[in-house]
């Protein structure tokens, strides 16, 4: 499992820069039932659904929240983020598998049923890009106002 996590941390251009983080089973539940689907859905959030696209199935409603990378280091346990970056949280359910990352020899490429991409909200050098490849959901609702769209 330690080289799964390293490989999707090396592989930051399989999801426009993104890293894997570890999961926990403590913060991951079922989807929260506080959603709105009234919020427009940024451009970045869209771009994160079309590159899982890429690399899998997706089934079921997309859920993304507005945070900080602060408050997201608890949903991907990094401890707290320096400096505090603007981020949406996406996460998309489905079958994914991650062809593009490097891995030892003779491994297979890693892959998960749920998918959480941290993308700044705003063009930034100060990072705030990443993401988790799991086989559980992250209640979102803990992070911050929970919006949902289906994928078209």
């Amino acid at each position: 499992m330690r080289w799964r996590t390293l490989l999707i941390a090396a592989s930051t251009s399989a999801l426009a820069a993104c890293g894997q983080v570890a999961s926990a089973p403590s913060d991951f539940a079922s989807p929260s039932a506080t959603q709105t689907t009234t919020a427009a859905v940024p451009a970045p959030v869209m771009k994160a659904v079309a590159r899982a696209r890429f690399d899998g199935q997706i089934e079921g409603p997309v859920e993304w929240i507005s945070t900080t990378t602060q408050r997201a280091a608890a949903i991907d346990h990094t401890g707290p983020a320096e400096p505090d970056v603007p981020i949406y949280a996406v996460q998309i359910r489905g079958r994914f598998t991650l062809d593009t990352v490097p891995r030892p020899s003779g491994a297979q490429s890693p892959h998960g049923t749920v998918l959480v991409v941290f993308i700044p909200t705003g063009n930034s050098d100060q990072g705030g890009s990443g993401l988790t490849l799991t086989e559980s959901t992250v209640d979102l609702s803990l992070y911050g106002t929970v919006h949902t769209f289906a994928p078209s």
